[in-house]
């Protein structure tokens, strides 16, 4: 019989810390895309490509040292 990958108390940890993480994440792209547009008055797809950047390494780095370390 299957096993479902979330019955594994780590890997439902691991999930939660994940969704988290990814959660502020996204609250970080935001409000970096709204002080960089709209208080800098810098062009949107610039702050834009700035915010990605900036959450993409967040994410990969606090997952590496938070998630799955």
């Amino acid at each position: 019989m299957a096993r479902c990958c979330l019955s594994n108390h780590k890997a439902t940890a691991q999930y939660m810390k994940f969704i988290g993480v990814s959660s502020v994440g996204l609250l970080l792209s935001y409000t970096i895309l709204k002080l960089i547009h709209e208080q800098l008055n810098w062009n949107f797809y610039l702050a834009k490509l700035i915010a990605i950047g900036v959450v993409m390494f967040w994410n990969f780095a606090i997952n590496l040292i938070f998630t799955f370390s």
